[in-house]
């Protein structure tokens, strides 16, 4: 069996990952993404507003992307 990975994107993955971001989600849901990007700072997410933490986490999550979008793309 051969399977081919397609890279679907910044946009397709951020709003994958900011599914489990809603407000009102459950730590079990919403805490792993501090622990798989560690560049997200949590106590500052945390301090914010719903909105801007959307806004934070969404934004740093584009900038991750875009440092690691070529090695993405080598995996298939």
């Amino acid at each position: 069996m051969n399977i081919t990975f397609v890279n679907p994107g910044a946009d397709y993955m951020i709003s994958r990952i900011m599914e489990f971001q809603a407000e009102g989600e459950s730590a079990f849901w919403s805490d792993p993404l501090f622990h798989f990007f560690p560049q997200l700072d949590r106590a500052h997410a945390d301090s914010l507003p719903f909105s801007k933490r959307r806004e934070y986490i969404e934004h740093t999550l584009r900038a991750i992307y875009t440092e690691i979008e070529e090695t993405i793309n080598k995996k298939y």
